[in-house]
């Protein structure tokens, strides 16, 4: 068992050195699209990478019936080529995510209805995609960056037409999403 986690760590060392020797000194700012399955909402964000800190780096939102704000950071596992400018790239990352929703309308009793609620999440993701390298200062790539993780439910509030208030949700619970991205980052 100590054999295969020291095994792990040697490759991981090894990969950080693989993943990130094209740009080790450059900074790296794009941006991205992703249509997240689970959520059902379309969505951009900024992408980013610090010199000499090999992780990848997301800021993102997305609109529709609520708004969401998140960061993502995913470290590249496996960064293999099939050619000098077409590769593929696997890796592990994290996510954090708030999300705020707001609510006007009516129920199916024609019940006047307001809802405002919002929670927190964060997990794990696992980012695999297909890369494009044109040229040493373009960068373009389409993955997935399937996550698991724990959102922490906010209470919301139902107000009738009469102004009774009623509270529901709170709690914690796991939950999984699947998102779609496509990006272009610029090596400065």
């Amino acid at each position: 068992m100590k054999k295969s986690i020291l095994i792990l760590i040697i490759i991981a060392i090894l990969s950080v050195g693989t993943a990130f020797a094209e740009h080790p000194d450059s900074f790296a700012i794009g941006g991205f699209g992703s249509l997240c399955f689970y959520r059902g909402t379309f969505g951009g964000g900024l992408s980013f990478v610090i010199p000499k800190l090999p992780v990848y780096w997301g800021i993102n939102a997305c609109g529709g019936k609520y708004f969401k704000i998140g960061l993502t950071g995913d470290f590249y596992i496996l960064d293999m080529d099939f050619t000098p400018k077409f590769g593929w790239h696997f890796g592990l990352g994290g996510f954090f995510d708030y999300q705020s929703w707001k609510y006007n309308g009516y129920d199916s009793a024609l019940s006047k209805k307001t809802y405002s609620y919002s929670n927190y999440d964060f997990g794990v993701r696992v980012p695999l995609a297909l890369h494009f390298h044109p040229n040493k200062l373009l960068d373009m790539w389409l993955g997935v960056g399937p996550g698991f993780g724990i959102v922490f439910n906010g209470k919301y509030k139902s107000y009738n037409l009469m102004g009774e208030e009623k509270s529901y949700g709170g709690g914690v619970k796991f939950f999984w999403y699947f998102p779609i991205e496509i990006g272009l980052r610029f090596w400065i």
